[in-house]
């Protein structure tokens, strides 16, 4: 362009001042040589942040109906078509709150809505809960003790924080269960007890002639439950890690008759299915995640529902199986609670 503008200004210096031919003097009157360059740019982007303005105005406005918050939106997408090609892929972006603008947006969002809980909409039955003592056999109890004592102590040579306390919880937890793996990978069986006192329930359930969930958190714990249902020959279905067909399972337990007891394990049955073909949970064992505790126990306890449900927890006599129902059960924070009690110097491992 400047090329082309002084090519042009030297032409008009040779003009004749008059007639033809050019005398080469110089013009009557001066010309600025100043180029005016126009920010193209800078108009598009102030064009650009008006329609953005707009559309957050409106947003703020809160009375604005939606067919006019639309337009808005859909002018200021126009507007991306000046952007240059590389930055023409946001331009179907919507654009997001900021923390800033959450509290006034919560404000208008909560005067229009209102919350209310499963017990407040639903008319489900009621529950009720049984804690079931379990006695160790006294070679799992020496073992336990062992454990526990070397884990307190463990803690004094480390940093506490939730990840090695709460490592050091599941192996008391996988004790209870009546199972313990060892340093090369093997799991070793060391407690029956919560498995006896699992069967006397089953036979109970099936003298009464009614259906049974029974929950537990670790594979071998799944084994075995499995395997002592096989024993008694009893129909049973099973969601747990690896199990590819859920539905089917699900399915034969809540209209099969011959299908007696669903065995779930806690992480992967407690949530998205209904178990309403049966009205008593047992928990053989329990995970620390107070979520995923609610969300099983709500398998059964749910609209369709129409026998009272109980709820069995087995729960081996002095040891962390008692604290771990209690923080579930009060909704508190479990590894908060074990790291608190080891800084008050507590044994967090102990009731």
């Amino acid at each position: 362009m400047r090329s082309q503008y002084l090519a042009l200004l030297q032409r008009y210096k040779e003009l004749p001042s008059g007639g033809g031919g050019g005398t080469g003097e110089e013009p009557p009157f001066e010309i600025d040589t100043h180029i005016t360059e126009i920010n193209t740019d800078a108009i598009d982007a102030d064009y650009m942040n008006s329609r953005f303005d707009k559309f957050f105005r409106l947003l703020q406005q809160g009375n604005v109906d939606w067919e006019t918050l639309d337009q808005v939106l859909k002018d200021l997408h126009k507007s991306y078509s000046m952007l240059p090609r590389e930055q023409q892929r946001y331009e179907n972006h919507t654009p997001i709150f900021r923390k800033w603008m959450m509290d006034d947006f919560l404000r208008k969002l909560h005067s229009v809505a209102f919350r209310v809980t499963k017990a407040e909409c639903l008319d489900l039955p009621a529950i009720t809960e049984e804690v079931r003592t379990v006695d160790l056999e006294k070679d799992a109890i020496k073992l336990y003790d062992s454990i526990e004592d070397e884990s307190y102590a463990e803690l004094d040579d480390s940093e506490v924080t939730t990840a090695n306390i709460l490592t050091r919880l599941l192996r008391l937890s996988q004790i209870t269960g009546g199972h313990l793996t060892d340093d090369d990978g093997v799991v070793n069986t060391v407690s029956r007890a919560k498995l006896d006192a699992l069967s006397d329930i089953i036979d109970s359930a099936m003298a009464e002639d009614k259906k049974l969930v029974i929950m537990a958190r670790f594979v071998p714990e799944l084994d075995d439950i499995q395997e002592l249902l096989e024993k008694k020959k009893i129909g049973y279905a099973v969601v747990r890690g690896g199990v590819k067909d859920r539905d089917n399972e699900i399915h034969r337990f809540q209209y099969d008759e011959k299908c007696r007891v669903f065995v779930g394990q806690i992480a992967a049955a407690s949530l998205g299915i209904t178990l309403t073909a049966a009205s008593t949970m047992v928990f053989y064992s329990l995970d620390y995640s107070m979520s995923n505790f609610e969300q099983a126990k709500a398998r059964i306890h749910r609209a369709g529902q129409k026998e009272n449900c109980h709820y069995i927890y087995l729960v081996c006599k002095d040891t962390v199986d008692r604290k771990v129902l209690y923080a579930l059960r009060q909704k508190q924070n479990l590894a908060k609670m074990l790291v608190d009690d080891y800084r008050k110097g507590k044994n967090p491992f102990k009731n």
